[in-house]
């Protein structure tokens, strides 16, 4: 666990994505632990402080829209925000 009170959990497919949102948001005051695989995230979540859940998956929009549903009954309530498409990419020209 960190020290910090509350903490962001970011689920990403692209690990370069993962390794970029660490930093920015601990220089916040934000703790930040980051999934590479969500079926890891239930059991490691923990309801003790303020938190969000942020859900990235590039173009697969459903990753984070099917796996939504299932977290209440796993016992996680907390607000989640969806990133798709190309966030945090430089656009391919």
């Amino acid at each position: 666990m960190n020290d910090f009170s509350s903490t962001v959990y970011f689920i990403a497919d692209d690990s370069g994505l993962r390794r970029r949102r660490g930093g920015p948001l601990q220089s916040a005051g934000l703790g930040c632990e980051c999934f590479a695989e969500r079926a890891i995230f239930p059991s490691r979540h923990r309801a003790d402080a303020p938190s969000c859940l942020v859900l990235t998956s590039g173009f697969l929009a459903s990753y984070g829209l099917d796996f939504s549903p299932a977290l209440p009954s796993a016992g996680v309530r907390i607000p989640i925000i969806f990133i798709t498409g190309l966030w945090g990419q430089s656009p391919r020209r």
